[in-house]
């Protein structure tokens, strides 16, 4: 699983690992991370949350598609989180690293796709609230596998569909 802070500078080291992990047998996935929580300021320059997360997510996809690998959309879950349970604190206190919440949904998310199923229901819930981590399931389930009423965008590697709004 290849995941860093995405943008264009970052392709030439992922086809070289795309060459790796192939010439190993495997697929490349790539977990598309998540923007900062309060976004990012660059000298003059400010960055929205939703800003970063739609360059990255475009970023993600562009190299996913071009290497044939997989997409694991850690960092569109936190945003669909965010629509949806505005309360749920995603993020550690630096802002840039996820909370065990965050670090729970982006495992489901995975789990979701490499697996094609559902992590609804699942036992483990580390110290989470079980009514969190069902919402935190739910939320991943619809993303990777659809809920019948998202627009999807296709996964290149497997001919998945992700749902996104």
């Amino acid at each position: 699983v290849l995941s860093d802070s995405v943008d264009e500078k970052m392709y030439p080291y992922a086809r070289v690992l795309d060459e790796k992990v192939k010439s190993a047998g495997g697929q490349t996935a790539f977990l598309m991370t998540w923007a900062p929580k309060d976004g990012l300021k660059e000298g003059f320059k400010t960055y929205s949350r939703e800003q970063l997360q739609s360059t990255m997510a475009e970023n993600y996809m562009t190299i996913t598609n071009e290497l044939n690998g997989l997409l694991i959309p850690a960092g569109i879950s936190f945003m669909r989180c965010m629509e949806e349970y505005p309360e749920v604190e995603l993020w550690a206190p630096d802002g840039y690293h996820p909370s065990p919440e965050g670090t729970y949904l982006a495992a489901c998310t995975a789990y979701a796709l490499v697996y094609q199923e559902s992590p609804e229901n699942c036992l483990y819930i580390g110290e989470l609230d079980i009514e969190l981590a069902h919402k935190l399931q739910k939320i991943a389930a619809e993303l990777v596998l659809g809920d019948g009423g998202s627009e999807t965008v296709k996964n290149p590697g497997n001919n998945q569909s992700l749902a996104y709004q």
